[in-house]
């Protein structure tokens, strides 16, 4: 017998794939794909006990603008980490690297760095 939660973490990243696919080619690099990446991520917050709900552009000023924010409970800050998303063309060790994912990661102490097609835990 098949786990359903394992077949709706597989379905949510087929989405997250195909979506991938088609905004590539006429989105933006990096915009462009967030609803993308939210939907997944909360497909595997869901999961999650207790629940991690991903915002996009949540209001951070202590690091910067990470790109998302994960969230549980009733937190209004992102107590289960930030991500910094670059482009499927961005080298993702450059990123772990950057200054960016420093200063997140000194305000954060957990980040998750992805160019949509590889993520890396930076913590």
């Amino acid at each position: 017998m098949r786990n359903p939660h394992v077949t709706e973490l597989r379905q949510a990243v087929k989405q997250y794939l195909d979506a991938i696919s088609s905004v590539s080619r006429v989105g933006t690099p990096e915009l462009s794909h967030y609803t993308a990446l939210d939907n997944l991520f909360d497909a595997i917050g869901n999961e999650l006990k207790p629940k991690v709900r991903a915002v996009v552009h949540y209001s951070e000023t202590a690091s910067g603008q990470p790109d998302l924010g994960f969230f549980s409970g009733e937190h209004t800050d992102p107590d289960r980490g930030v991500v910094e998303v670059k482009g499927a063309d961005a080298d993702l060790d450059v990123l772990i690297a950057s200054g960016q994912v420093d200063a997140y990661w000194q305000t954060r102490k957990l980040v998750l760095v992805t160019n949509l097609r590889e993520f890396a835990l930076v913590g």
